[in-house]
């Protein structure tokens, strides 16, 4: 529940949201990240889709195809992920994306 505040600036009432979108982060008034956490990890699923035929290419070796997913990937999904509370369950989520990249890098089902 969304405690009420009146913030005023310059005699104008700010509106009070639940969240809001800042410098790409989504920031919740309460400080739980798993909204942002879930956006995270589907927008680094996607890039690593658009990205599947250098990642799962078995001509290059895994280093060189570990090394794409750490420049272009790891990034996406650790956007802003100095300012999160991370929880046991998000700690959970982290490693299943890993095994997730690593597991279709590797095509193993």
């Amino acid at each position: 529940m969304l405690p009420q505040r009146n913030i005023y600036l310059n005699e104008k009432k700010l509106k009070q949201v639940e969240h809001f979108k800042y410098l790409g982060c989504t920031l919740s008034w309460n400080c739980r990240e798993e909204k942002e956490m879930n956006v995270r990890l589907g927008q680094a699923k996607s890039a690593f889709m658009k990205m599947k035929s250098v990642l799962c290419n078995k001509s290059l070796t895994f280093k060189s195809r570990f090394r794409v997913l750490n420049c272009y990937i790891y990034p996406i999904f650790t956007h802003c992920s100095e300012t999160l509370n991370i929880s046991k369950a998000m700690e959970s989520q982290i490693q299943v994306f890993e095994m997730w990249c690593f597991r279709r890098m590797q095509r193993i089902s």
